[in-house]
């Protein structure tokens, strides 16, 4: 059972993470599961009795939540049993992890809908069909993912869209803009892209230099600011986004911030650079990978523990 806790120590604060094992029907080049599933890789593929019990104990550990991802969680073969489970264990915050290309069919939202399912994370590489289908290899999954927004938002008001930001997609974050407005979701979620920890030739082609992505990451912050809407940063370090002249840093929640809300990572496992150790945002801050400090190092951080200090 992997059980990851967030900043708080309370029961109900805490999730179950299910990756079930699925393909998907995206092919993107630089995805974990081109390698297979973890549990596949190491010839143990958990079975629906397994997700029950792993299930079982969450909730007699007073845990309420419960994270369902994968490969493509919509093609697992036994999704209604175990989200009946889910249902029946009381279970009250129940998340799906999708690239969205089954929701895309009305009824098939609407059956997830009836299930239990409140939440979803949407992951899309880009505004654009071309842009997005590059990534995933797939003509049409762009609109399809798309169709399947519009389909969640008439039952459902909690859904998080996530762009994983490659060398390919972060010069277009303004093109989401209208986007988002159409749907009616007022927050962009924002990732680093994390290939699979031995594939150093996707690393180097597809993820981009802190350096390259800062100051488009500032303009589309005060660009959606303008708009109503949010730009959230998870999974990287704060002194990508915030300014070295910015001598107060932003500590209020969502909806109070005026230009970019610095989400904290609590499945985040990153390490840090010797820059971070008397940093200010440490206790917050996601880190950066191994990855990344190895190939690239730590000139791109700094720390903010000087300018508090000034």
């Amino acid at each position: 059972m992997n059980l990851n806790k967030s900043n708080s120590t309370k029961p109900d604060s805490q999730m179950v993470v299910l990756k079930l094992p699925t393909s998907c029907n995206n092919h993107c080049f630089f995805c974990l599961n081109r390698y297979g599933n973890e549990t596949e890789r190491n010839g143990d593929t958990p079975g629906l009795a397994d997700f029950e019990n792993q299930l079982k104990a969450a909730a007699s550990a007073g845990i309420s939540k419960v994270l369902l991802t994968g490969g493509e969680p919509t093609l697992y073969d036994n999704l209604d049993k175990l989200l009946k489970t889910v249902k029946d264990l009381g279970f009250v915050d129940i998340c799906l992890h999708t690239n969205g290309r089954r929701l895309a069919y009305p009824t098939f939202a609407e059956h997830l809908f009836h299930l239990g399912v409140n939440h979803y994370i949407f992951t899309i590489y880009g505004p654009s069909a071309d842009i997005h289908q590059f990534h995933t290899q797939v003509n049409g999954s762009f609109n399809q993912t798309i169709k399947g927004l519009l389909n969640l938002a008439k039952n459902t008001s909690s859904i998080t869209v996530t762009q994983v930001l490659t060398r390919c997609n972060y010069r277009n974050l303004l093109l989401w803009i209208p986007i988002l407005k159409k749907i009616g979701i007022s927050t962009l979620n924002i990732e680093m892209l994390q290939p699979y920890q031995n594939d150093k030739l996707s690393f180097l082609q597809y993820v981009p230099r802190l350096g390259m992505i800062k100051k488009q990451l500032n303009i589309a912050a005060n660009s959606f600011h303008k708009k109503s809407l949010w730009l959230q940063v998870s999974g990287m370090p704060h002194c990508l986004i915030l300014s070295p002249d910015n001598r107060k840093l932003p500590q209020k929640k969502l909806w109070d911030t005026k230009e970019v809300y610095l989400q904290p990572d609590p499945l985040s496992t990153e390490p840090f650079s010797n820059k971070c150790i008397q940093c200010t945002q440490k206790n917050s801050c996601s880190g950066i990978s191994a990855e990344y400090l190895e190939r690239f190092g730590d000139e791109e951080l700094y720390s903010f523990l000087g300018l508090a200090q000034k």
